[in-house]
């Protein structure tokens, strides 16, 4: 086993693939499609062949939807801030594939909040996914303290709502195992995850897609994004909120 390698779990029925990331007495690992970073024994791991790597890329395209350029709309702005620069870089080749406007910006979680405002004055966006790295350590689901970057998440959604509405900029939060009841309840439209799960890379990118595309006098559907999740409900939840598309007259 060496940096680079990719590997799977067997303790955990290797259902997740990883990018082994460094390699002290354990081997730090990143997932390759699932926003998670884990540590694990070397010996607990499985070589993963790159036929298998090309099988589960080739599952989740099948699922990606492609939005028909059309001149006679605008489609709302995105600003995409996350905590893993390499996730980041996947996320706005997934807003160009389907005809997104978007900018992005690479930021420790812990700065995005400080950062926020400055970016939003930058790029003036319609959405904002405020994301990266999260984790649950189940020592109490209510309690702030026991998440790796929810508070981080918070103060960021915090400081957007202290100048815009929720119907001014339609904001996604959070990553994996986030506290979703704390972000909804700081003003986020939608977040993740509900039942502390670990989301995909892409389930923030796929709601601030469909806001995007969503007429700006219509309900985002909840079920139409789901359509396009792995995690479905268990992950992705939010409020009743409107769209960011314009017809052009």
């Amino acid at each position: 086993m060496k940096i680079g390698d990719y590997v799977s779990r067997n303790s955990y029925q290797n259902d997740v693939i990883f990018e082994i990331v460094e390699i002290n007495d354990n081997a730090l690992l990143k997932g390759i499609h699932k926003r998670i970073i884990a540590d694990s024994p070397l010996e607990d791991l499985k070589l993963v062949s790159a036929k298998e790597i090309e099988e589960e890329e080739k599952s989740f395209h099948n699922h990606l939807f492609r939005n028909k350029r059309n001149r006679n709309f605008i489609s709302g702005k995105i600003l995409h801030i996350d905590g893993d620069q390499t996730y980041l870089e996947k996320c706005l080749n997934f807003y160009k594939m389907v005809g997104c406007h978007a900018n992005g910006a690479f930021m420790d979680e812990s700065k995005m909040s400080e950062n926020i405002i400055k970016l939003i004055e930058r790029y003036n966006p319609d959405i904002i996914v405020i994301t990266g790295h999260d984790s649950y350590n189940k020592k109490g689901i209510k309690d702030i303290n026991n998440y790796r970057n929810s508070q981080n998440f918070i103060n960021t959604v915090n400081e957007i709502r202290k100048r815009y509405s929720r119907d001014d900029k339609f904001i996604i939060a959070g990553a994996c195992q986030s506290h979703f009841e704390a972000l909804i309840a700081a003003g986020a439209n939608f977040a993740m995850s509900p039942k502390r799960v670990n989301v995909h890379l892409f389930d923030p990118a796929i709601i601030a897609i469909k806001a995007s595309f969503t007429p700006f006098n219509e309900k985002v559907s909840l079920n139409e994004i789901l359509k396009f999740s792995y995690i479905k409900k268990d992950g992705i939840g939010g409020i009743e909120s409107y769209g960011k598309m314009r017809i052009l007259l």
